[in-house]
């Protein structure tokens, strides 16, 4: 499927997921998203995301939320919530050890990246510099270690 000058291969269940959730993260923002983006031409109650995933109409409806969401991040300084892994919120900066969904054991430092929606990486030592997104979430288990 064309994306701006070249082409996607973003796959359709992960850009449904990552859609829905950002579009969850407007709605809880509420009236200061609509107020913000009514003010921009944007109606954030007439945004919806299609239930048959994969087609254009799909497709499209995703980018249109993605825009919405990140205008209202910019205008109102608040990032986005909707790609961070629940179990590692309030642990930035912390090493920790977990047991990921196939049962791996893996310790990093937990980080997070910039930019109007943000996700957690993980960091493999105190002198490395930035590090792979997350992955394996949900965990089996989460310890903080020093």
């Amino acid at each position: 499927m064309k994306a701006g000058a070249g082409f996607t291969c973003y796959g359709f269940d992960v850009l449904n997921d990552k859609a829905r959730r950002a579009l969850e993260w407007l709605n809880r923002h509420g009236r200061a998203a609509e107020m913000i983006l009514g003010a921009k031409g944007i109606d954030v109650t007439a945004l919806d995301i299609p239930a048959r995933v994969g087609t254009k109409k799909h497709f499209t409806a995703c980018n249109k939320v993605f825009d919405a969401a990140r205008i209202y991040s910019i205008a109102s300084g608040n990032k986005c919530d909707a790609e961070y892994t629940p179990q590692l919120v309030g642990l930035e900066g912390r090493r920790v050890e977990v047991i990921d969904a196939y049962g791996e054991t893996r310790r990093f430092i937990v980080g997070r990246t910039s930019g109007w929606m943000p996700c957690h990486i993980e960091i493999a030592r105190r002198d490395s510099h930035g590090g792979p997104a997350v992955t394996g979430a949900p965990f089996k288990s989460v310890s903080v270690i020093n």
